[in-house]
């Protein structure tokens, strides 16, 4: 995907497109040792965490798959009293899963997974709490993203 990107003087480009929930992971958190933001910079591949602004101009990123369908999960025991639907999820490191069932019957009616677009503060636990103390809001939207 290309884009045209502003950076401020005072940010890096991987922090502009963390941001904009444009980049999904650097393992990292944005400290240039991972490789993992690699972008197209003006046709030069660079890290976007070590492109600082002022920068305005043109930014390719690799095509990521940001959702895709998992197989349906086997029905869950319930006592048939519900009605309506629920939804199981859960929050991992790196991706985000959720189920639809049918409470009435157990049957799950779909299921995804998506990237959890938190692990662009870096994948592990660790650069997660350090963001967390200087960014719980910004962590707090991404996940609901």
């Amino acid at each position: 995907m290309k884009l045209k990107v502003k950076v401020p003087k005072d940010k890096s480009l991987y922090e502009v497109l963390r941001e904009r929930a444009l980049i999904s992971s650097a393992y990292c958190g944005g400290r240039g040792i991972c490789g993992k933001c690699r972008v197209k910079v003006e046709g030069r591949e660079e890290l976007a965490c070590l492109v600082f602004g002022p920068f305005e101009g043109e930014v390719e990123l690799p095509e990521v798959e940001l959702v895709s369908p998992l197989p349906t999960l086997p029905p869950v025991a319930v006592d048939g009293t519900l009605s309506g639907y629920g939804v199981a999820l859960d929050i991992g490191t790196t991706s985000l899963e959720g189920a639809l069932f049918e409470l009435s019957s157990g049957r799950c009616l779909s299921a995804y997974k998506v990237v959890n677009l938190q692990s662009s503060f870096g994948s592990d636990l660790i650069s997660r709490v350090e963001k967390a103390r200087e960014s719980y809001d910004k962590l707090r939207e991404l996940l609901l993203k």
